[in-house]
């Protein structure tokens, strides 16, 4: 749905929000360990994929639609200071 044009006093009299969003999105990345057995092996896998910058993939082709997790007062902040519509 399009957002309605405002005017220039209705934008400056408009806060600022910080909106954290989520998305369940599965991604998937391949770590290629050495190890004694398949249980050391997700050790070192999981290990390296906190400790190491991996190019993870997303495994669907359609990202789902963004949500806000379950707290409003915890995910939606009033910004304090000057806009970006400001001078």
């Amino acid at each position: 749905m399009p957002r309605p044009q405002l005017t220039l006093q209705q934008i400056q009299a408009l806060k600022r929000y910080s909106v954290l969003l989520t998305r369940d999105v599965t991604e998937s990345v391949t770590v290629y360990v050495l190890a004694n057995s398949k249980e050391d092996a997700l050790d070192a896998a999981l290990e390296e994929a906190r400790e190491c910058c991996l190019e993870w993939k997303v495994d669907d082709n359609t990202p789902p639609d963004p949500y806000i997790g379950d707290c409003l007062e915890e995910n939606v902040k009033e910004i304090t200071g000057k806009g970006p519509t400001d001078e």
